[in-house]
């Protein structure tokens, strides 16, 4: 083989511990999220309780009657990141070999940038691999969001979305959760460490306490048992709730 067909690389590649430097991965989600079921790329290899937070995330701030679209997504994206370093903060995971961290480099960018352990919540843009690219989709195939013109977002929870926003925020009110308000600009590392303990996905896993039983029946009943034909979930995706 001649020089002119042989392959050369142009620059060689540093992984940054990335397990997918190249980003392959996403052609190969989108493609799959678009020609097959949402349970395909998402459920069997992410937290089911993703779905929980985002549902609470849009529930709450729709509440708030916020006006301005800009200022709408400016506090989804705060709240998502508040969650998501929580979830980086989260050490003791009850089931082996945790998987589906979404938006972590985000979030460890944003741990990092603490100042004397505390986090600055101005600034915080859309999270890289987060909801837009994972979860907004398929929470319109699974009946969880619904377009709503009439909301600044333009989507809202359905019932059924409803349901398990209400039962991750008994859960996470369990934390000092509510110490970030909607408006609050700055959150601590001690203040996230104690939200982790609540709001992990891997709680729901195993659950050991009743709100988080409670969250994970919801989570089988609307989310894992996937059409009308599967009488039950199958073990393969309860692993992954």
């Amino acid at each position: 083989m001649t020089e002119d067909f042989q392959i050369n690389w142009s620059e060689y590649i540093i992984e940054k511990g990335k397990l997918d430097p190249l980003g392959l991965w996403r052609v190969g989600d989108r493609m799959a999220g678009e020609l097959l079921s949402p349970f395909t790329t998402i459920v069997t290899h992410r937290p089911a309780r993703y779905f929980s937070m985002y549902s609470w995330i849009i529930d709450y701030i729709n509440k708030r009657k916020i006006e301005n679209k800009l200022e709408y997504w400016s506090y989804f994206f705060k709240f998502e990141a508040v969650f998501l370093m929580a979830i980086q903060l989260h050490d003791n995971h009850n089931y082996e070999d945790f998987k589906g961290q979404i938006g972590s480099e985000s979030a460890k960018k944003l741990l990092d940038s603490n100042k004397n352990g505390i986090i600055d919540l101005t600034k915080i843009q859309k999270m890289n691999n987060g909801w837009e690219n994972n979860y907004k989709n398929p929470m319109f195939d699974l009946n969880l969001i619904e377009v709503d013109y009439g909301q600044v977002s333009e989507i809202k929870v359905t019932e059924n979305g409803k349901q398990i926003a209400d039962l991750f925020y008994k859960s996470i009110s369990k934390s000092r959760f509510d110490y970030l308000k909607l408006y609050n600009s700055k959150i601590s590392l001690r203040d996230l460490r104690n939200i982790s303990n609540y709001s992990c996905p891997c709680l729901v896993n195993s659950p050991q306490f009743k709100i988080f039983k409670d969250e994970q029946k919801v989570l089988i009943e609307y989310i894992l048992t996937l059409t009308q034909k599967m009488k039950k979930p199958s073990k393969y995706l309860i692993q992954y709730i």
